[in-house]
């Protein structure tokens, strides 16, 4: 299984707010 790490950015802040990770 590999690990997809997603990373959302909010457009009007300088950090990531939503780390997201995803098994496949």
């Amino acid at each position: 299984s590999q690990i997809c790490q997603i990373i959302a950015y909010k457009f009007y802040d300088e950090k990531p707010r939503v780390v997201i990770e995803i098994n496949y």
